[in-house]
């Protein structure tokens, strides 16, 4: 591409996103990082645009305030920012809780809002679908800008009677770690999910390559558990594993600690009888609970029995430290929030008889953290060994 059509092309993608990391333009572009560098300066220097700390920004776009580096192996979306007519972005957050797996989302969700020179609200609803409406109602009377939804779905998708309130909710609304019927508007909403399955079946693959052939799930009754046993299937029927050696206990959603108990207690018992070699074990509590079983009744992990926990929040502590899949937590809330404010950002350049940009079903895929509890050698606690991520 010559150097004056590229430079213009540049400048239009500015003029549609507000801002751009040049590292961002040079993989867009298929240019190197030092060639974009070049035409931002030049850019620069002429007038066409702003730049600061390797990010282009058009000259009418507000400033904000830093851009800090992206976790290894996260998404980085380059969406179109506000336009000056939503200069500071109000985004109300409501989710199921604000600690465990969804800390990790907020921490996200907040450095992203920051990025943008907005607010982040937050809404608890304990899965209670009464408290979702009202923390909802809330942020509509406090006129945030934008929402970001974990709706109280016990499969992660929404039913039918839910499948038009998410959807007609008057602001730019993005599903976060949730999936919208197909058919139903709400299906057609942006999106930011993890890909469990996906993390089942790289935890499965990972067994496999260790000799494991008898491995077991164990996942708490939740959206999560769904996916982890189609992922988990999937890469035993692709190994031509037998369904008859499969063993697949899930829990009650939102257990008590006897069910939790009894659960795990089952399949000790299966491992016991020589029925399991390996086991996925959602969540890391549980993971760790499980070890516990396994030792008392005097089997050793990982020489007779490998684990993996899914989550990745306590797992390295674990003794022995526990292989883990941990779902991209911290990218799903920066992507679900760069989706808002980039519908945020349409609704204010809406041309007339223009079609509105594509929807977003974004899809995350996890990384496997390899430790001692599958025959990795010792690591040290307070890091991982190494990190398996696809290419």
């Amino acid at each position: 591409m010559p150097i004056p059509e590229r430079q213009e092309h540049i400048l239009v993608m500015l003029r549609q996103r507000g801002r751009i990391r040049v590292a961002d333009l040079a993989r867009e572009l298929g240019i190197s990082p030092i060639t974009a560098r070049r035409d931002v300066e030049t850019l620069a220097k002429q007038g066409a645009l702003r730049r600061t700390h390797g990010v282009a920004i058009a000259i009418d776009a507000p400033a904000t305030a830093g851009h800090p580096q992206h976790p290894a192996g996260r998404v980085h979306l380059s969406l179109r920012q506000p336009s000056p007519a939503v200069t500071a972005p109000v985004i109300g957050m409501v989710v199921p809780n604000a600690t465990y797996y969804y800390a990790d989302v907020i921490r996200g969700a907040r450095a992203a809002v920051a990025e943008a020179n907005g607010r982040l609200v937050i809404g608890i609803t304990n899965y209670d679908l009464d408290a979702e409406r009202e923390q909802i109602r809330q942020m509509q009377a406090r006129g945030v800008h934008a929402l970001l939804l974990t709706p109280a779905w016990p499969t992660g998708t929404s039913p039918d009677e839910e499948a038009e309130r998410a959807a007609r909710l008057g602001v730019p609304t993005v599903l976060v770690e949730r999936r919208g019927k197909l058919g139903f508007p709400v299906g057609e909403l942006d999106r930011a999910c993890s890909a469990h399955a996906d993390g089942g079946c790289l935890a499965v693959r990972h067994l496999a390559d260790l000799g494991r052939r008898r491995i077991g799930l164990i996942a708490r009754g939740s959206p999560t558990a769904a996916q982890l046993e189609f992922g988990y299937h999937a890469a035993l029927d692709h190994l031509r594993f037998p369904r008859s050696s499969r063993v697949v206990r899930t829990t009650p959603p939102r257990p008590d600690p006897a069910q939790v108990e009894a659960t795990l207690a089952a399949v000790v018992a299966q491992a016991r009888r020589g029925r399991i070699d390996a086991a996925l074990v959602h969540t890391d509590q549980d993971a760790m609970q499980f070890v516990q079983q396994l030792q008392r009744q005097g089997l050793r992990v990982p020489d007779d029995i490998a684990v993996v926990a899914y989550d990745d929040d306590l797992a390295g502590l674990a003794d022995p430290p526990l292989t883990a899949v941990a779902p991209p937590k911290f990218a799903i809330g920066q992507a679900s929030v760069r989706l808002a404010i980039g519908r945020l950002g349409e609704r204010h350049r809406a041309v007339p008889g223009l079609p509105s940009a594509p929807r977003h079903h974004l899809e995350l895929l996890p990384e496997l953290r390899i430790r001692e509890s599958c025959g990795a050698p010792a690591v040290a606690r307070s890091d991982y060994d190494r990190t398996i991520k696809r290419p």
